[in-house]
Formats: structure tokens, sequence, C-alpha cells
């Protein structure tokens, strides 16, 4: 097998330079990451796909993960990543974090190397690349050279193996599946836990009314409240369930209090809004929500045409509005908040799917 090793990670290195001519010839290279060396391919030439998976003794039924040379080049796999892929990818890339992103049965794996050497590879290739893991299946992974010599000693065996040195994290990435409406699991436990993940990985739900001082305050209680009770949890555990419930006005202005009738229904629930404050959706960042909810129609049409968020939503799912109770009686507070309470109780089998459930 030949080995070299490169002087740099620049694009006009030689090893580097020779590895992506070897690629875009229909040729095997096995190249270093920062988890495990990996066997690479382009994906244009079935033979060398075919070769990867002989080499490796890899089931056909396990299609190759893709690796791209940053996190912009996610597009290129995906037609619309859901906002917490987006996050994910952009707290993680490069890193031992692979994406699974697209619908069953064509999604897709895609991981960007925390490796410049490997990185500037990908980006002298002629087109896609395919990526996995320098070993025979069920055997340990290489994490040096040397020990991809030693995995294909005597074999089918890559056509070059470039030595980036040993691989500083030496462990395989995590697999994380993250679907089009932005369900997320770990597939694969790897360099990287739940704990790690969770704040990236955290799925964004936004209630959305007028003012941002009645009915949307009171939705966030109620809503973290049904959401907990759905999970078996507190309310406090939301946050390492991957779940953060939030509210603006399309007509707010920053910093105002909840109205004293929110805060009485908040009492009444064994809540607070004492620390809420007010905020103008037009100064929020809308596209970092998985999901968006209006009280009104009046509210979604709003959020689409003034704001652009063409996925908005009235709160209750058959699409009828939620009535302003500001300046109203306690009594009228509380009616809203009962409509409130049932709107979100259709959502929640929708929303607990959300979850970024703690790996066991």
């Amino acid at each position: 097998m030949r080995v070299l090793t490169p002087d740099s990670s620049l694009p006009s290195d030689p090893v580097l330079i020779e590895a992506a001519r070897i690629l875009d010839s229909g040729g095997v290279v096995a190249i270093p990451t920062e988890t495990v060396y990996g066997l690479a391919c382009r994906s244009a030439f079935p033979d060398a796909i075919a070769r990867i998976f002989e080499i490796k003794g890899r089931p056909l039924e396990k299609r190759l993960p893709f690796l791209i040379p940053d996190a912009a080049r996610l597009g290129d796999f995906t037609n619309s990543p859901s906002p917490r892929a987006l996050r994910l990818a952009a707290r993680w890339w490069p890193g031992p974090m692979t994406l699974v992103v697209g619908h069953d049965p064509n999604s897709i794996a895609v991981r960007v190397p925390d490796s410049p050497i490997t990185r500037t590879i990908l980006g002298l290739c002629a087109g896609p690349v395919h990526g996995t893991s320098a070993n025979r299946s069920g055997a340990p992974a290489a994490t040096d050279a040397s020990g991809v010599v030693m995995a294909f000693e005597g074999g089918a065996a890559p056509d070059l193996i470039v030595d980036g040195g040993p691989c500083r994290v030496a462990k395989e990435s995590t697999l994380v599946r993250v679907t089009p409406s932005g369900e997320a699991q770990i597939l694969r436990q790897g360099a990287l836990s739940h704990d790690d993940l969770v704040a990236s990985a955290t799925a964004r739900i936004l209630l959305v009314c007028s003012g941002n001082t009645c009915r949307s305050p009171m939705a966030v209680i109620i809503m973290r409240a049904l959401l907990a009770d759905a999970l078996r949890i507190s309310t406090a555990e939301l946050p390492a369930w991957g779940l953060s419930v939030e509210s603006a006005g399309t007509a707010a202005s920053d910093g105002a209090p909840a109205s004293s009738g929110a805060m009485g229904v908040a009492r009444r629930r064994g809540a607070s809004l004492t620390q809420h404050a007010s905020r103008y959706v037009g100064s929020v960042k809308l596209e970092s929500f998985e999901r968006v909810f209006g009280f009104t129609p009046e509210h979604v049409s709003s959020l689409r045409s003034r704001f652009g968020v063409a996925r908005a939503e009235t709160l209750d799912p058959r699409g009828r509005g939620i009535a302003d109770p500001f300046g109203g009686s306690d009594s009228e507070y509380d009616d809203a908040a009962d409509s409130i309470d049932e709107a979100v109780s259709l959502r929640i089998p929708e929303l607990i799917k959300l979850a970024f459930r703690p790996t066991s």
C-alpha cells in the first residue's frame, strides 16, 4: 500500500493534489479525520463505491455518508435543512458529528471533518465525496496510518493512504438524525454526547400575539406545563430535553411586563410571569425557530406577509382565533387561558416529537 505524508494542508501540496486526482479518477483513498481514518471515493463512480464495500466487507444495505469541506455545502444535499440541522452544523462543523438529513428512504448522512488536510482534499475534488471509517466491517476503525495498513494488509486495499498523523479524538463521530420537520435523534453515540449536543439541538417554538403582554406569555407557561406533563418531566427539565418555548408580538414594544391579568392567570396555575419582558417579532431571528404560531388568522397572515415566515400557523390547529383579553376581567383572562389550553393540547402530540430525548 502506498502511504504519502503531506507537508501542509495547502491546496498546492503535491500529496493532497495527488489524493484528489486519484479520487477524481475513480480511485479509493484513505484519509485522516479528527475521529478515525476514513476510506473515500467520489460518489460519481459506482465502481469506486463498490470497491469500498469490498475493501470493508460492508453490508450493501448500509449507504455511504458524504464528506464535505464546509457547512455551507449542506444545502447541496437537502433543499430545506431544518433550523435545528443548521444550528447543529453551525456549532459542530468541522467536528465529530454526522448529520442524517432529508426524507426517508432517500435520507443521507453528511459530515465536515475537523482535518484541514482532508477538507483541502475535498475542496480540490471535482464533485461530492463519500467517506466511511477505514476498517474491516465489525472491526475497530484505524486511528493512524499504520492502523490502516494493518487493517487491509493481504486483501483489498485503498490506492493511497494519506498520513495525517494520529487522530486527535480517536472515536467515531456521533450520528444525529434531523428530519425535515425538525425531529432529532441520536442514532449512534460517538465522540459527542447528548449533553454536548442538546444546547445546539434545542427545538425552539415561538408564540406570537399582538402586544406580547397577554396571550403569548400565558401560552408560554401553558405550553411548557403541557409538554412537561406529556413527557413526564418537570418544566425545569425541558431544556435538557431540547425544548424551548418563547413569545413575541407583531405590535410589541421591547421590554414591557406581562399584563396584571396575565400575571393573575400564571399565579392561579402555579407559575410566574414576573420576569417576562415583551419583544417585537421583527427583532427576533425567526428562521431559528422550528415552529411559529399566531393566535389569530390575522397574526398568521402578518407573519407570512410582513415577516416572511411562510410556515407560520394558528396555534389552534382548527384555525380558530383566540380573543385578546387585554383590559378585561379575571374571568375573561381565564377564558382566554382555557382557549389557549385547548389549542395547545391539540398540538402536544406533534410537539413532543421535537424532544431531543436523552440517551438511556
